[in-house]
């Protein structure tokens, strides 16, 4: 009925309500800053922002030419059932960003202004990662038709020969998803253009 608006429609709504969430929990006063303001705070932060910039662009067509190409080649009816697996890992990786993306660059940060061991610290925030994705890999990859049933009937059973993939790529992309933070604390933020590694993190 709503035909390409329906993919476009909850995109606006999630982005529209995220926002009025955090405006809610932080009360933040929004004002307009000064010219000369913007400028100098451009000029201290150019250079992680045009790596960054140019990173999110390559990451995004490279993670989208995937569909590009299974709709080509394969048609529409295949494009969404590859989409309907794919949803599953941006799912989980959305939550594992939600959880620690947010928060793993300025806590080590801290952490390493007051002389701590960033490495320890970084390996135990992986230990908790996968503590947490492990059960849902397994899920997919051991169970995938009953889960197929159990989430959107038997119309969507194809599905099911993609997720043991998926799990195993949500084995690796959960962890492979924070080492952002490590490159950017480390000031070697371009490297994640040269090596295509996603970062995660909240830039203010």
């Amino acid at each position: 009925k709503f035909s390409y608006w329906a993919l476009i429609i909850p995109t606006i709504i999630g982005n529209l309500v995220r926002i009025g969430f955090f405006y809610y929990h932080t009360r933040l006063k929004l004002k307009f800053m000064k010219l000369k303001y913007l400028i100098l705070g451009f000029r201290q932060s150019k250079s992680i922002i045009g790596n960054l910039t140019g990173f999110n662009i390559l990451n995004y067509w490279a993670r989208n030419s995937d569909n590009l190409i299974v709709g080509k080649i394969f048609g529409t009816q295949s494009l969404g059932i590859y989409d309907r697996a794919y949803k599953i890992l941006n799912l989980v990786l959305g939550v594992m960003t939600g959880l620690f993306g947010k928060v793993l660059y300025p806590s080590l940060k801290d952490h390493a202004s007051k002389g701590g061991n960033i490495n320890e610290e970084y390996l135990n925030t992986l230990g908790v990662v996968s503590l947490l994705n492990f059960p849902i890999s397994v899920l997919l990859v051991c169970f995938p038709e009953p889960l197929v049933r159990i989430l959107w009937s038997d119309t969507w059973i194809q599905v099911a020969s993609l997720l043991p993939y998926i799990g195993i790529l949500i084995m690796t992309q959960t962890l492979n998803s924070t080492t952002g933070n490590i490159f950017i604390l480390y000031g070697k933020e371009k490297a994640l253009m040269l090596l295509g590694i996603p970062t995660n993190i909240l830039i203010i």
